[in-house]
């Protein structure tokens, strides 16, 4: 259940989400109408007659990694009256001088949509391939999740998840995350309360936690609000800033308190102690900024072959 939630496929697929197409209209056809500025590519039109021929080129991979944002490229290609000839998938896995993609249309439309398409690609496979990494760090049985630590937003998540990752929440629209700065305002009994008997409550409900007993009030509480009315969505506290020994005591006693509570941990993990806690148990994800402010761009060139 939870994993159903936090990896939201289904928002993340161009066609079936008017946000994420939007996104990904940002990202693309927004940036090249900044990119020609009204103006168009001044070099392209040195060119002369030439600009109009048609062409061949190929995108090749620089280094080794797992290729991501094919889905996005291909969309944003044929809206520039590009024909993509052969390509390879969002998950492949590639390596320095493997052919991403071979293209063919106008001079003009490639050369102008080249910076455009190649940092499309090298964003999302640079976190798609760290996130990959990172998942081999820790068990099969936990999410290894992104934040909302991004730069593209939904692009950046979509990355994760082809990166065997979990994109967590997509944005305040998507589910009900209680944090330190809600709790100054309002108390923890109070606004779990609201948050388990709101008509539209999210796909999740979530609460943040920065301590032992302030975990141990949150899990007594909810076991009472289940008590009342089962909850259909999954209930998560979060353990935040919290080291491994504190993670499993806490963990330990949360799920003796409620079994039904899912948990998450996230805080200053990242790349290097990412490992300390792969054996932890009764826990269900890992929650990383790192995948998405940390990420390298999976460098790619574009060349004409004929």
């Amino acid at each position: 259940m939870l994993k159903q939630v936090y990896i939201n496929k289904k928002f993340l697929t161009l066609g079936r989400s008017t946000i994420y197409n939007q996104t990904v209209h940002k990202h693309t056809m927004d940036e090249l109408k900044k990119d020609t500025f009204g103006t168009g590519d001044l070099t392209v039109k040195l060119l002369g007659k030439n600009r109009e021929k048609v062409i061949e080129a190929e995108i090749k991979a620089k280094a080794d990694g797992l290729l991501a944002g094919m889905e996005e490229a291909k969309w944003f290609l044929k809206k520039n009256k590009i024909i993509v000839l052969d390509y390879k998938k969002d998950g492949d896995k590639i390596t320095q001088g493997d052919v991403v993609i071979r293209l063919k249309g106008k001079a003009k439309n490639i050369l102008k949509t080249e910076r455009v398409v190649l940092n499309l690609l090298q964003r999302m496979s640079g976190i798609a391939s760290l996130t990959n990494q990172n998942t081999l760090k820790i068990s099969e049985n936990i999410l290894l999740a992104g934040t909302r630590k991004t730069l593209w937003g939904l692009l950046d998540k979509k990355a994760i998840v082809v990166g065997g990752g979990a994109a967590h929440r997509l944005g305040l629209w998507h589910a009900i995350l209680i944090k330190e700065n809600h709790l100054k305002l309002a108390d923890h009994k109070e606004i779990l309360e609201k948050a388990w008997y709101a008509k539209k409550r999210g796909a999740f409900i979530e609460i943040e936690v920065e301590s032992h007993a302030e975990a141990v009030k949150c899990a007594e509480i909810i076991k009472e609000l289940f008590a009342r009315k089962p909850q259909k969505k999954p209930v998560v506290i979060m353990l935040d800033n919290f080291q491994p020994a504190e993670i499993e005591k806490t963990a330990a006693e949360i799920k003796k308190i409620e079994s039904q509570i899912f948990i998450e941990i996230s805080g200053g993990i990242n790349q290097d102690n990412l490992a300390e806690f792969r054996k932890l148990e009764n826990i269900e994800v890992i929650s990383c900024g790192f995948l998405t402010h940390s990420a390298i761009a999976l460098d790619m060139s574009l060349s004409i072959i004929n």
